[in-house]
């Protein structure tokens, strides 16, 4: 891999292929180095910077994984990833306004993803939007029943008891 890189460095695809293989050894500072070298070659590349945003909210560095999944939007208005990434950061963060927006987006873009309701839904109560938030709820609960998701049905039903 290294003559590769060496023979070709201007090649994002090997740098991306290192980046991997340094994470396979445990070395994420490796591979964030080498996924950056990546994004220096292809500044526009989707996959690489979701890559880059996965490996800092794998290290818990929010704030970072926040602004590449924005610059993951920028590149691709309908990156479906990114949007639901940012929106577990954001939950997890209790940023309730800014989740509710993104999780918005995201039923745009997957109307029939329960798992986008339902987090929506959280947002909203988190933003004390209870009625929306019911709404998004049974949304999800009933995109739920369809797919015969018990576990996710259940969770949103006691959701729905609690507002």
């Amino acid at each position: 891999m290294q003559q590769a890189i060496a023979q070709f460095p201007r090649n994002s695809t090997f740098k991306l292929q290192l980046a991997d293989a340094w994470l396979q050894r445990g070395n994420a500072d490796a591979a964030l180095s080498a996924l950056q070298a990546a994004a220096t070659l292809e500044p526009n590349n989707l996959q690489v910077q979701l890559a880059i945003a996965h490996l800092l909210q794998q290290q818990q560095d929010w704030d970072g994984a926040l602004i590449v999944y924005d610059r993951a939007i920028a590149l691709q208005p309908n990156a479906v990833e990114a949007y639901a990434e940012m929106g577990k950061i954001l939950l997890e963060r209790r940023d309730y306004l800014r989740a509710v927006i993104t999780y918005r987006r995201l039923v745009e873009l997957l109307p029939d993803s329960p798992a986008a309701y339902h987090n929506l839904g959280l947002a909203l109560r988190g933003r004390q939007r209870n009625a929306e938030a019911a709404e998004a709820l049974r949304q999800a609960s009933q995109l739920y029943r369809d797919r015969g998701n018990f576990a996710g049905l259940e969770q949103v039903e006691t959701l729905l008891k609690d507002l």
